[in-house]
This record gives C-alpha cells, structure tokens and sequence, in this order.
C-alpha cells in the first residue's frame, strides 16, 4: 500500500491464519533514495474458543476447540475473590481439561491460551464458568 506525506501510517492485515509468521517491511522513498526498514515478524495466534465448564462428581471439565499450529494450550481459572492464574499446560492435542483441585460449592471460571515458539495468544477475559459439586 502507498502512503501519501499526511497519511495516517497504518496497515491491518484481515487475511491472516492461525499459527501462521507474518513479516512486514516499510520502504521511505524520497526522490531517487530509499531506505528499507523491515519490521519483526509476527506470529498470529488466534484466541481459543471456549465451549464449556461443566462439574462432574469429582472436579470441572473444561471443553474447548482445538486450534492446532501450536506447541500447548496453557489453562487459567480464577475465582470471584482471585485473578486468573496459570494451573496447567496441556499438549497440543488437547481439547478438554478437568480440575480435580476444586473446593465444593465455590464458583470457578477458566479460560484456555495456546502458546508457540514462547509467544502467548489471547485469551478470553469472560472465560467459562462452573461450580464445584
């Protein structure tokens, strides 16, 4: 794309896939001269969506989609009264988690990220929830 003196220098890449590096570069022409600038790549990790927390007799299970192109899902819960903590990792293939370390009647919510080459993708804030039998 070409950019003129006043333009707002902004670009938004739409078509992008998950796991995916993208690298971009700026070029500055002025006349005949040029100057290249190449940015780092970026890794694109999509969020993970969640499908459900649902308690069983002996913990949560947690359900999500698996997304692939990545090295493992990281799992996060909090409470009403906590911030959300790592409590697993779990293999690539994975799609569901079950807590075990849940305490009657309290109220948990969990949340999945994946993780690549060291980078965390988002995670959904709101998270899914259950309470503890």
């Amino acid at each position: 794309k070409t950019y003129n003196k006043n333009d707002e220098l902004r670009y938004e890449d739409t078509d992008i896939s998950n796991g995916v590096q993208y690298n971009y570069g700026v070029v500055a022409i002025n006349g005949n001269s040029k100057s290249v600038r190449v940015g780092k790549g970026i890794l694109y990790l999509a969020p993970v969506k969640l499908v459900s927390a649902k308690a069983i007799a002996k913990g949560i299970t947690v359900k999500f989609e698996n997304l692939g192109k990545n090295d493992y899902y990281a799992i996060y819960r909090k409470t009403k009264s906590t911030s959300w903590k790592k409590i697993a990792t779990l293999s690539s293939t994975a799609s569901s988690y079950t807590d075990t370390s849940v305490k009657s009647g309290t109220k948990y919510t969990y949340t999945v990220g994946q993780i690549r080459n060291s980078y965390a993708g988002p995670y959904d804030t709101k998270g899914v929830s259950a309470t503890a039998k």
